[in-house]
């Protein structure tokens, strides 16, 4: 992984006198899973949406990988955000309104998708006729169906059950695998980051406090998760 995917040079954000990143500056290499973890008010979601270009920073720079263009992006939310009158097909198939490269859109791709992670048998159900748990892989996969090769996650399963949660995350590691994507999910899990990401940055008050490399391949998952609980300071929050 040694191609740069992004990169965010000194990136700050305010929101009227409300600074919420300050000076953040990180890379993230092409095929990396990066969690961002951080307590509530840190910045965290709004760094995701800078990634996705639904923000803009107020001072610093993103820049893309060699070609200088913004890869194809999926993105998911903590709600599921499915249309209620469409069916589960239909909501993936949505996605080739929203990417960037309509005429790249393979069409049966979303079937396959559906096939391919045993979900088939949803594919003509409504959202309303759906679990929690099976909405947000519908969200998700409506996200991959671009086969975008940067995937951002902003809290996806924050209002599962954990038993719920712990099969989607293992589910959620099968498809990145698939799909080959570069991955920055937002989460307050220290447990999903560990199980699931290359690298963890922890942003306390807008700015990166500490971060951790090559954390599936670390064998000591209980040092390493109390070395994270230590960094991590849930009662100093930043109103956005």
């Amino acid at each position: 992984m040694s191609a740069c995917e992004l990169a965010v040079d000194w990136g700050s954000k305010k929101f009227g006198d409300s600074l919420v990143l300050d000076n953040v500056d990180i890379s993230i290499d092409r095929g990396e899973f990066l969690a961002v973890l951080g307590p509530s008010g840190s910045g965290k979601s709004t760094l995701l949406r800078v990634l996705a270009g639904l923000e803009h920073l107020t001072a610093g720079t993103i820049s893309w990988s060699a070609d200088g263009a913004r890869p194809r992006t999926g993105v998911v939310f903590q709600q599921s955000l499915l249309l209620p009158w469409l069916t589960v097909i239909e909501n993936i198939s949505l996605a080739r309104r929203f990417t960037a490269h309509r005429h790249e859109f393979d069409h049966q791709y979303p079937a396959t998708l559906l096939r391919r992670f045993g979900l088939d048998r949803l594919a003509e159900r409504y959202p309303s006729e759906l679990s929690g748990g099976q909405a947000q892989r519908v969200a998700v996969l409506r996200a991959a169906a671009t086969r975008p090769r940067l995937l951002l996650l902003d809290e996806p399963f924050s209002a599962l059950d954990p038993a719920t949660r712990i099969d989607l995350q293992q589910w959620l590691a099968e498809l990145v695998a698939d799909i080959e994507a570069t991955v920055v999910l937002v989460t307050h899990d220290v447990d999903e980051a560990i199980a699931l990401s290359d690298r963890i940055v922890l942003l306390d008050q807008g700015r990166i406090r500490r971060e951790w490399r090559d954390v599936r391949n670390g064998s000591d998952t209980c040092s390493l998760r109390e070395d994270i609980l230590q960094q991590y300071h849930p009662d100093e929050v930043v109103v956005p």
